[in-house]
């Protein structure tokens, strides 16, 4: 049997009413999910066109995951000093530069 002093009390209103589906961070968390989502398309989807930038397919691949791998390090660096919002926009903006030179 279960004492009182081992039940632990949930909050349930997160969820409901004025949690986190209202207002300004109902907002704020849909700004953040199209900045997530388009940043993570825009860098799969420069890695799916390296196999048709000219040079050595190996080489190109070598590069995009040294630049992946220092970009993730920095993500986490930018991250963890700025805070998501900055994170994010950076993130958004270096992706967007990508799929733009990719373009033209």
């Amino acid at each position: 049997m279960l004492e009182t002093d081992d039940l632990v009390e949930i909050p349930t209103k997160v969820t409901r009413g004025k949690g986190l589906f209202h207002g300004e961070l109902l907002i704020i968390l849909i700004v953040m999910i199209i900045m997530w989502i388009s940043s993570s398309v825009n860098f799969m989807i420069i890695d799916l066109y390296i196999k048709y930038i000219p040079g050595g397919i190996y080489i190109n691949f070598f590069i995009a995951g040294c630049a992946e791998i220092s970009a993730n390090i920095t993500a986490g660096i930018v991250f963890s000093k700025f805070g998501p919002r900055i994170t994010y926009a950076c993130a958004f903006l270096i992706s967007l530069g990508g799929g733009i030179a990719l373009v033209f």
